[in-house]
């Protein structure tokens, strides 16, 4: 009997002991982790340079290096031959580091060299310049960054020649470092708007007496200040603004167009599309580098408009209807953007500062929601990036042909509208029905049921209507 309790007790110690000891390894192995993950994130373990990119803007040249944590450095500018250096302490190349190939403005080429337990970049230069650098942190697909900003010599004019072409400028939202919003596919928003914005370009300067001008033209920063000062430096009869948001929730979806607050009540939605869009200089670490005295004070910027504030803002709010409209007849509107107690598709007041050009109208537009799995999936593709531009450059042309403004080759008749013809296909969707599509779509019932060899007024979802194009 005393044995057998002599084995209770020695079994129950060594229980006691091998749990103490699994939790004491368990406590251990955490501890470990997060020392190690503290020791990587505040650079104590070295800073790996993962990769090198550069792009070439209208007004300078960025260098960013990705990183693995974030940096302790020291740079300079060197003469003899031009070259630009950074010491990045406890430094080293990963493994899977590729040198860029460089075909740039500012720079030849980039060597690499370990110098006093630092790893040491140098950008050799075409002239000797010195850049502003930064710091950036984990942002979009991207981690921590060092970022290298070469400033171009860039000629701006008071001065603003006439032209007799109808300008519209138009903007793809984001690029560069701030990437916009992230799809659940991973997609990212500056690459969406830039496509659509080049097919809106590609649509619109094939028709005579028109002439598009981008704020950029591929993946580099624009400060959100010097997009619409885009518009007024190059005398725009039209600006507008291309994005494709994300929400806090997957719910939301469909396009929407906006024009610059006047102050009415925002929805909730409304303000944090405002909030996020607002944010894009802060998050992208953006420097404007050019602060002209053409733009430094609203007084000089009179004899740029040829418009008052509220003529522009109800051109704007009309422009932006009609763009709804067409959007509507080929993809989906978010549900705000069409009252139908009055049969008409709304234009939300938004603070947008992209906006602030308040002489030139100005809209902007959201093509979707990239936080919507179906949304996104359709965004990122060619085939729906066309049904888009096409809606929004058939607007801006038809408007205009409509509405030639004065001073131009199309007001004095020197050109003249050829458009080409549009066949508008509506997709039915649950909820619609034929007086619903006939009061968007601004037709008659029996107009719609002439076009299609509809007998009677019964429509189903996934059918295809083709509606009669009025002008």
């Amino acid at each position: 009997m005393q044995a057998a309790i002599t084995d209770i007790a020695t079994s129950g110690r060594r229980f006691w002991f091998r749990t103490r000891r699994i939790r004491f390894e368990k406590h251990f192995a955490r501890a470990l982790a997060s020392f190690l993950f503290t020791l990587v994130a505040t650079g104590v373990l070295g800073t790996e340079l993962v990769g090198i990119r550069y792009s070439d803007s209208p007004r300078f040249t960025r260098v960013v290096f990705d990183l693995t944590a974030p940096p302790s450095f020291k740079s300079d500018l060197l003469a003899d031959p031009d070259r630009f250096f950074v010491d990045i302490r406890d430094g080293r190349l990963s493994q899977n580091f590729k040198s860029p190939f460089i075909e740039s403005v500012q720079f030849r080429g980039v060597r690499f060299g370990e110098r006093n337990g630092s790893l040491r970049v140098v950008l050799d230069l075409t002239e000797g310049k010195a850049p502003k650098i930064q710091t950036l942190g984990p942002n979009g697909p991207h981690g921590d960054r060092l970022v290298i900003d070469f400033a171009h010599e860039v000629d701006e004019s008071c001065a603003v020649e006439h032209d007799s072409n109808i300008v519209v400028v138009v903007d793809a939202g984001h690029g560069g470092e701030d990437p916009g919003a992230i799809a659940v596919n991973r997609a990212m928003e500056k690459n969406i708007t830039l496509s659509i914005s080049e097919k809106v370009r590609s649509r619109i300067d094939r028709q005579p007496g028109f002439r598009v001008v981008m704020t950029r033209d591929r993946d580099y920063e624009v400060p959100l200040h010097n997009r619409y000062r885009v518009a007024q430096n190059t005398r725009a009869r039209l600006f507008v603004s291309i994005h494709a948001d994300a929400f806090h929730n997957p719910r939301p979806r469909g396009a929407s167009a906006y024009v610059l607050s006047q102050g009415k009540a925002q929805s909730e939605l409304a303000k944090w599309l405002v909030q996020n869009e607002n944010r894009a200089d802060w998050v992208g670490g953006v420097s404007a580098w050019v602060d002209s005295s053409c733009y430094a004070e609203r007084e000089k910027l009179k004899f740029l408009n040829v418009k008052g504030r509220q003529e522009a803002l109800a051109e704007a709010v009309s422009v932006g209807k009609k763009m709804l409209h067409s959007i509507d007849s080929v993809a989906e509107i978010h549900p705000k953007s069409f009252d139908s107690r009055r049969g008409e598709y709304q234009v939300t007041d938004a603070g947008f500062v992209v906006l602030s050009a308040t002489a030139i109208p100005s809209i902007l537009v959201e093509t979707g929601f990239l936080s919507n799995p179906q949304e996104a999936k359709l965004l990122s593709t060619s085939a729906h990036q066309n049904i888009i531009a096409n809606a929004i450059s058939d607007t801006i042309l038809r408007h205009f042909c409509e509405n030639p403004p004065r001073y131009t080759d199309l007001a004095e008749g020197k050109v003249a509208c050829d458009l080409e013809p549009v066949t508008t296909v509506y997709k039915v969707r649950h909820g619609d029905s034929l007086s619903v599509i006939a009061s968007r779509q601004q037709v008659s019932v029996s107009a719609i049921r002439a076009a299609n060899s509809l007998t009677s007024d019964r429509i189903y979802p996934g059918q295809t209507l083709t509606i009669p194009v009025t002008n």
